[in-house]
């Protein structure tokens, strides 16, 4: 889940920066030097899911 939620947020960011234009960074923002992609945007997607589905787990274990 973690590495399909990191290729995503990869293909999102160099698509939404470089193809489209659809935002841009300011020079706060701290990114990955290789890809050239925001490093907390990846962070979010990598741990939200995982996070999201382990909150779901828990909350749907507690009912039974």
């Amino acid at each position: 889940m973690m590495s399909i939620g990191l290729m995503l947020a990869v293909i999102v960011e160099l698509i939404a920066l470089h193809w489209t234009g659809a935002w841009a960074y300011n020079e706060q923002m701290i990114t990955i030097p290789i890809l050239g992609v925001g490093l907390l945007p990846v962070l979010q997607m990598v741990a939200l899911p995982p996070a999201t589905a382990v909150l779901v787990q828990r909350i749907w274990r507690g009912r039974s």
